[in-house]
């Protein structure tokens, strides 16, 4: 291959890669939330009837304000556990793991930093 001095003083774009562009798109673009819709609105319910009801009963908002959270951490326990069930899986499958971890590094990477951004 010989070297082309015009092609080299041009920033890289990626846009001759598709795979380069999806990748960054995706980047780019917000990522699902880690709660299904349901759960996120069932917990968010709660926690307003909570806040609703403190003049009257204090005790029964607060009781209730515990079973959000409490339902909403244990929601996000299981979907995080799913999720590591799932690359565990992917990276055991020994077929798998040359081609595929540059990929699934990235999953860890992106679910982690999720994690750790809430």
């Amino acid at each position: 291959m010989m070297y082309d001095a015009e092609r080299a003083r041009q920033p890289a774009t990626g846009a001759e890669d598709p795979a380069f562009t999806e990748r960054w798109a995706k980047r780019e673009s917000r990522p699902e939330p880690l709660l299904p819709q349901k759960e996120r609105d069932d917990s968010a319910a709660l926690l307003q009837r909570a806040a609703g009801s403190f003049g009257e009963s204090p005790r029964q908002a607060l009781d209730e304000a515990d079973q959000a959270l409490d339902a909403a951490s244990g929601h996000l326990a299981e979907v995080l556990a799913e999720r590591l069930r799932v690359l565990r899986a992917r990276w055991q499958d020994e077929d798998a793991v040359p081609d595929g971890a540059v990929g699934l590094l990235r999953d860890y990477r992106e679910l982690t930093e999720r994690l750790l951004r809430l």
